[in-house]
């Protein structure tokens, strides 16, 4: 097998982000209507369909499936191989892409594959694969408490050395990184502080870092009750920051964290904070806020989209630039 190439980083190319499609946080409008499986389920949607097909595809992109043991179902999800992975034996690091809540495997894959795709060819990052996830559409990557949903067992346990045992992988934490808007932040925040053996960085897009106050809200009260049993201390245990406390020392100049929010969020001074318990900690990052924009996976992608994949890139080639703010 060759092994993966000395990864390098070229200059930004901005031009390349117009055009990106807007629908991250959204249903993806560019499919048509008659195909309700591939837009987002309604907030607070159970029970959660697993698998999602689909025959519209970006470039590079699969549809696939893998029966989960820990669920005895089937999971849906997508990968993506660059140019030239059919007819080579190289082996490639993986971008993991969790999506945000109410969605699926499917939420956001005409966005982000376009842009890493693109970013590839136009040689702004090196090769990689990209996995899409399906997490379960409002599930903030916990496990039940009643552990019949099982998305952190799930993607940990058994997507991970599924995708290794079946793909041209690099099968080791140096190599593997992972990201998510919205829902999918908080998810890849968590798997980056939970298990910082698996993943060498993370970035977190818009995170709704929210705590346990804000599940009484009328949005929030089924997921309240159907993944963590109304317990607050169920919640918490799996919050990010709880993570981040046990864990410092092992995150701590190993795993490169960055995290871009909107000024106009609802969330940013949440994500202040966790900033702030960053330092306090002593752990470097990058914080992005972008001017004008607010909880919108769309234009937080078309702003900081690329960035954020070139930060994982140099992470992956051992220097992501992380800085003590």
């Amino acid at each position: 097998m060759k092994t993966y190439a000395k990864l390098t980083l070229l200059a930004m190319m901005a031009a390349f982000l117009l055009g990106i499609h807007p629908a991250l946080g959204q249903a993806i409008p560019t499919q048509p209507a008659s195909r309700p499986t591939e837009n987002r389920a309604p907030h607070g949607h159970f029970p959660i369909r697993w698998v999602n097909p689909t025959d519209k595809l970006p470039p590079g992109a699969q549809h696939k499936t893998f029966h989960s043991a820990s669920m005895n179902c089937d999971v849906g999800y997508c990968i993506y191989t660059p140019p030239g992975y059919a007819n080579s034996d190289t082996r490639y690091p993986v971008l993991y892409w969790l999506h945000g809540r109410g969605g699926n495997e499917l939420l956001g894959l005409h966005a982000v594959v376009p842009l890493l795709h693109q970013a590839i060819i136009s040689k702004q990052i090196p090769p990689m694969l990209m996995v899409t996830v399906n997490g379960g559409s409002n599930t903030m990557y916990c496990d039940s408490v009643d552990r019949t949903i099982l998305p952190d067992t799930m993607i940990v346990k058994e997507l991970i050395p599924y995708i290794d045992n079946h793909y041209r992988t690099i099968p080791k934490r140096e190599a593997r990184v992972i990201e998510g808007y919205s829902m999918g932040g908080v998810g890849a925040l968590k798997f980056a502080f939970k298990y910082p053996e698996l993943f060498c960085s993370v970035v977190g897009g818009s995170p709704v870092l929210f705590q346990w106050e804000r599940m009484s809200e009328p949005q929030h009260t089924e997921m309240a009750k159907r993944m963590f049993a109304n317990d607050a201390k169920a919640f918490e245990s799996e919050h990010p920051t709880t993570w981040l406390k046990k864990n410092a020392d092992k995150i701590r100049g190993k795993v490169c964290i960055r995290i871009v929010v909107g000024d106009q969020e609802r969330g940013k001074p949440i994500n202040d904070a966790f900033c702030k318990l960053l330092d306090e900690l002593k752990i470097p990052y990058q914080y992005e806020v972008l001017e004008g924009i607010g909880h919108s996976g769309g234009k937080v992608y078309e702003k900081a989209g690329l960035k954020g994949f070139q930060f994982q890139a140099a992470a992956l080639a051992g220097a992501c630039g992380m800085k003590q703010r």
